[in-house]
């Protein structure tokens, strides 16, 4: 049978593509080639592709910068050629410091603000900053105390208050409830202001002011002088300083004490001139030396306000009567709601103890020492020593005080009228009060007896004498009941008790800095009523005690007797 054969055929296939098939393979094609870029290549692919393109006057200049010929130093100089500007660094790159220059930035990133804030060279507005963002974060959890603010802007006499709704008043208030942004955008503009302006000023900022308060950079801004900033006032005219509220937070009693005696520079100037010039001799004709006087800038001050201040501060007694020994003009002083006069309050609950001894209490003040042990041998001490200091008071404003009203009149009852009575009997001469009695001498030698000077009373304010010029006294409690019919009123005296009825019946009449309390417990009534008969025989105390001095009246916020 024949054998077949299998015939072979050269099939060519052609490069013919159907057009439908066509996008599909260049797609397949473009994929492949894309999968293989690397990451680098595609991420230089996405640049190229968003970047912008330059415009043609960016390509002109690049062009003329490359085309153009570089002429040698000496032909450049005679062809008044400039200069070919270097090309300007590109913004990722630091810019190295010359030699010739001194250091600035130093390399590396930026250090954190918070670095900046803690740091005890960081600028001032910086730190207070800082301290602001700590005292809004207290706030906000509630571990911040929040200031007294009085309750109006009437609260220490000496200047006419606008008048309410008017532009000035509503300018004032918007002034206070923005100070952050008034202290810093127009602080050279807050110095030219006149006094009165000032004054008003100072008791909005306390009324309607910021949370944290001021501190004493808001008051130089206010006083600085012509000397210091164009058209500034300073001082000048300036009696009247109302701080109600602001003693608190940064504005402290020791920093306001180093402030308001800071001497005047403009004295101190003059006193340094008048100090530098050196005398041939002391005979020459016609020279006199003079002693320049140094005075603190606030020596005119007449009225001061410190009330409501931050009662944990330990240092405000001490403080107080070294800003009096300095301001001897103030006619007119509150401390409301001063806490007790002492001098060292962190200590009332401490006590020393020896071997072999009873445990001796550390402040002069004990934690029972005014309730319980009826002591105010140290508030009227402290009282003693204030009254020296303000020999021209005519008003005291002591609201909210009622814990230590009775250290007013300490020493003046009958006992210690007596003590002192014999203590001015048996007084020496002062010749003779540094002399010793010799071994043997007989003391009655002088025509006098003897004085037991460790007998003698701790005596308080000598109403007689440094006050015998005070006219009005303000012992109040800030609030008074509504309702009290429930309150048994043996024992508190009848003109309390009409002037308080007819205080609640005039209605609209009433005054707004007095609080009126509609929820208070029988026990609440009954000690606002004892304390208001403190306040009465407290005034009948030291008006009975004057023989000499002004009429004293006694105003208690809702009725002035």
């Amino acid at each position: 049978m024949p054998k077949k054969h299998n015939k072979t055929y050269n099939i060519q296939r052609g490069n013919y593509v159907h057009p439908s098939l066509a996008s599909a393979k260049a797609d397949h094609g473009e994929a492949s080639s894309s999968s293989s870029a690397t990451v680098n290549e595609k991420l230089n692919q996405l640049r190229i592709a968003q970047s912008p393109k330059p415009p043609p006057e960016r390509i002109d200049q690049i062009t003329a910068a490359i085309t153009q010929k570089s002429v040698p130093p000496h032909l450049r100089a005679v062809l008044n050629i400039p200069e070919t500007a270097a090309p300007a660094p590109r913004p990722g790159i630091r810019r190295r410091r010359p030699p010739d220059q001194p250091p600035g930035q130093p390399p590396g990133p930026a250090a954190p603000q918070s670095w900046m804030e803690r740091s005890q060279h960081a600028p001032a507005h910086i730190r207070a900053q800082a301290q602001r963002r700590a005292r809004r974060a207290k706030r906000s959890t509630g571990h911040l105390q929040a200031r007294l603010r009085p309750p109006n802007v009437h609260g220490l006499p000496g200047v006419e208050m606008p008048v309410k709704d008017t532009l000035l008043e509503q300018c004032f208030t918007a002034m206070a409830q923005k100070w952050e942004f008034i202290s810093e955008y127009e602080q050279l503009n807050l110095a030219t202001m006149p006094a009165r302006l000032k004054s008003i000023l100072l008791s909005y900022l306390a009324a309607f002011g910021p949370d944290p308060g001021i501190n004493v950079g808001d008051l130089r801004l206010l006083f600085l002088t012509n000397n210091e900033v164009q058209g500034g006032t300073g001082t000048h005219d300036f009696r009247r300083c109302d701080l109600a509220g602001l003693i608190w937070g940064d504005l402290t009693l020791p920093r306001l004490e180093k402030y308001l005696l800071s001497t005047d520079k403009k004295a101190s100037g003059d006193s340094k001139s008048l100090s530098s010039e050196i005398l041939d001799s002391w005979d020459q004709e016609g020279q006199e030396i003079t002693p320049a006087l140094s005075t603190n800038r606030f020596s005119g001050l007449t009225h001061l306000s410190l009330a409501r201040p931050d009662r944990r501060s330990p240092l405000l007694w001490s403080s107080l009567i070294s800003i009096m020994s300095n301001l001897p003009r103030i006619t007119h002083l509150s401390l409301a709601y001063w806490p007790a006069p002492s001098l060292t309050p962190n200590s009332n609950t401490a006590s020393v103890y020896a071997r072999g001894s009873p445990p001796v209490q550390m402040s002069g003040t004990g934690f029972y020492s005014h309730t319980l042990d009826d002591d105010f041998d140290e508030a009227s001490n402290i009282l003693r020593r204030l009254s020296l200091a303000t020999v021209c008071l005519e008003w005291l404003d002591l609201e909210g005080c009622s814990e230590w009203w009775p250290a007013l009149i300490w020493g003046i009852d009958e006992a210690s009228k007596e003590r002192r009575a014999s203590f001015a009997n048996h007084q020496r001469p002062m010749r003779e009060i540094g002399q010793r009695r010799l071994p043997g001498q007989d003391s009655t030698r002088m025509g006098q007896a003897t004085f037991d000077w460790t007998s003698q009373p701790t005596v308080g304010p000598d109403w007689n004498g440094p006050w015998r010029s005070i006219r009005r006294i303000k012992l109040g409690q800030g609030w008074v009941p509504i309702y009290w019919s429930d309150v048994p009123l043996q024992g508190i005296s009848s003109s309390i008790v009409r002037s308080l009825q007819d205080y609640l019946d005039r209605g609209d009449d009433r005054d707004s800095s007095v609080e009126r309390v509609e929820q208070v417990s029988r026990d609440g009534k009954i000690q606002w009523f004892a304390r208001e008969q403190v306040a009465q025989n407290v005034h009948v105390a030291i008006q009975g005690e004057r023989f000499g001095g002004a009429k004293l009246e006694l105003d208690r916020g809702w009725a002035v007797s």
